[in-house]
């Protein structure tokens, strides 16, 4: 991630990184006369569109997937987050199916992975990661339930420039 995020640092025209070769060919681009190439159905959890996308998104998979890939091995890991990451691609193109749009970011696959370890492992308990005195720990499958709330109100309320609906339908992949 942080290696394709570089190349689209030197890649981008003006600092404009969402704007660089990098993201138009390996971000998944579609739209009524555009239909995506095959491979950005999974390049496209590679690319990023500021350091803080990127930032966050590293910050989430050191969260969530040590613990989680441990438990149900590297490759199970991996095709969890591939397939739940295309799945909720699938479910953000089909809401703007009518708009052309370029999706990036490996939000998708980091939600399917934690609406996974939600599933398989509702009462682990985990510590939410604001730093605040006496934050207890939660059962997972509750910070997952409000996540998946979350999104979905943040999804109607607030302007694009967010895949809300990609994290939504990972999450429930």
């Amino acid at each position: 991630i942080l290696a394709v995020y570089a190349l689209q640092v030197i890649s981008a025209p003006f600092g404009f990184v969402i704007a660089s070769a990098i993201a138009a060919d390996l971000g998944l681009f579609t739209g009524p006369a555009v239909s995506a190439v095959a491979y950005a159905w999974l390049t496209f959890e590679f690319v990023h569109g500021s350091v803080t996308h990127v930032l966050l998104n590293l910050f989430g998979l050191i969260l969530i997937s040590p613990t989680f890939e441990e438990r149900i091995g590297s490759l199970r890991w991996a095709i969890l987050f591939f397939v739940g990451g295309a799945f909720g691609a699938l479910v953000f193109v089909l809401v703007h199916a009518s708009q052309t749009v370029l999706l990036v970011g490996a939000s998708a696959g980091i939600f399917a992975a934690f609406g996974a370890y939600g599933r398989l492992y509702p009462r682990d308990r985990v510590t939410l990661f604001l730093p605040l005195p006496g934050m207890p720990a939660l059962p997972v499958i509750q910070v997952v339930v409000l996540f998946l709330a979350l999104e979905m109100v943040l999804g109607v309320v607030l302007p694009g420039g967010i895949a809300w609906e990609a994290h939504t339908g990972a999450l429930a992949f």
